[in-house]
């Protein structure tokens, strides 16, 4: 009986043994391997799937997401730096231009803080209303017009030096087209007449000096308020032909003569048309602004002038 169930539990397992194979071959062969491995590795040699250390870095290293590269650095243009250093320069020449601004600003302000301190300046729409006589008679700065535009000792010093010289270079203009004339004894006229060209060269030069030395502001006030003068005294630049009479001349019961002195300007205004300015004065000592004139003037005019 022991031996009848020993038969049967042995072709119990034989049984189970062949099932098991036959069902293992239909699924692709033996496998002892864990779930999810390929069939690639299951057919290679047990060596081929034994990897070294260096295989599971880089297999590893294969699996991590790879990080983000560096932008590649971007090639600058010749022209690029070109721009950049004509930037520079012009950042250059706006700093210094600034610079320059800034010094002069504060020139500005010291003078007026100077010059102006516990003052009241002129309103600027009198200051058109105020006619001076920018030069004396013997030619230097009229007092007033440097006491209203502030002037300096320095800024008066240049200004009489840029009189005196257009006033010298006008002698020379005169001395070369003068004419003198003397009608009859005890009269004589001085001729001078239109002088354009060498004017404009004159007035040009005399402006120049005069703005340099007050800066535009102030010389824009003097032309306001002594323009008029300058033209008087320098024959309206040329524009103007001046005719001067000295004659002598008695009042009343003196015995002594007087000198009678007509000085006149005319300016053309057009082809029948002419402006005259002239001014007539009686005078017993020949005015400083005569005796420029002596070399042309007969000795009983030039014995007027002041010793």
């Amino acid at each position: 009986m022991e031996s009848v169930r020993t038969y049967v539990i042995l072709a119990v397992v034989v049984t189970v043994v062949l099932f098991g194979a036959l069902f293992a071959q239909s699924m692709g062969g033996w496998s002892f391997l864990a779930p999810g491995t390929r069939a690639a590795d299951r057919a290679a040699p047990a060596v081929a799937r034994v990897s070294s250390p260096a295989a599971d870095t880089s297999a590893s290293a294969a699996r991590k997401p790879a990080k983000e590269s560096a932008p590649a650095p971007r090639m600058v243009a010749v022209s690029d730096y070109e721009r950049m250093a004509d930037l520079a320069e012009e950042n250059r020449r706006l700093r210094s231009a600034n610079a320059a601004l800034d010094d002069k600003l504060s020139e500005i302000l010291n003078w007026i803080l100077v010059n102006f301190r516990g003052k009241f300046p002129l309103p600027e729409a009198l200051v058109s209303r105020v006619k001076l006589m920018p030069m004396l008679d013997n030619g230097v700065l009229n007092p007033e017009v440097g006491t209203l535009l502030r002037v300096t000792a320095d800024e008066e010093d240049r200004m009489n030096d840029a009189f005196a010289f257009a006033s010298d270079y006008m002698r020379e203009i005169e001395a070369a087209i003068l004419t003198v004339d003397q009608p009859k004894p005890g009269k004589v006229i001085l001729h001078i007449p239109t002088f354009q060209a060498d004017g404009e060269f004159l007035k040009g030069d005399l402006y120049n000096a005069l703005e340099a030395t007050l800066g535009t502001a102030r010389f824009q006030q003097f032309l306001k308020v002594s323009e008029d003068g300058l033209k008087e005294h320098f024959y309206q630049f040329g524009e103007a032909a001046r005719t001067m009479v000295f004659e002598l001349t008695y009042v009343g019961n003196d015995p002594q003569p007087r000198l009678l002195i007509k000085d006149g300007y005319v300016v053309e205004i057009g082809p029948d048309a002419r402006r005259v300015s002239a001014v007539e004065s009686v005078v017993t000592n020949l005015p400083p602004k005569y005796t420029a004139y002596i070399a042309w003037l007969p000795e009983y005019v030039s014995a007027y002038a002041a010793d």
